[in-house]
């Protein structure tokens, strides 16, 4: 937070979108909800939401697998990851869709939605507005 509240104070974070990846779930959790009964956490998310609002900008906390985090080097050896020149974003699959990053999900999915007898079509980004809402008769 005080490295945020620094960059805040040298202009750097207006109009940005700002991850933060943790493996603290309790974290995540707060900040999703916004609030807590923690006076600390509460605290924290405060922090959070001034600012949010006094440089426009947008904070995220996300969820990542602690495992995850010791490959991109932030837990334990220090000297994995990116300290050994990894990409930071190959750690951050966020332009891998879900269904991309899991080979399974989209069968799971299929077994358990046919079981209610419903039919399930994997649509592409380009297909949700009009198939999605099925603007194309079928």
């Amino acid at each position: 937070m005080e490295t945020l509240e620094r960059m805040g104070t040298r202009g750097d974070l207006e109009g940005c979108e700002i991850f933060i990846f943790t493996d603290n779930m309790v974290s995540e959790a707060v900040a999703a909800k916004g609030s807590s009964k923690s006076k600390l956490l509460y605290e924290l998310v405060v922090r959070v939401y001034k600012l949010e609002m006094r440089y426009e900008c947008r904070i995220q906390f996300i969820h990542v697998a602690g495992s995850r985090m010791i490959a991109q080097g932030t837990d334990g050896d220090m000297y994995e990851g990116v300290m050994r020149r990894e990409s930071m974003l190959s750690h951050v699959p966020l332009h891998l869709n879900a269904i991309e990053r899991s080979s399974a999900l989209l069968d799971w999915i299929f077994s358990w939605a046919s079981k209610f007898g419903n039919e399930v079509e994997n649509l592409s980004p380009q297909d949700w507005c009009e198939r999605g809402h099925d603007f194309d008769g079928r």
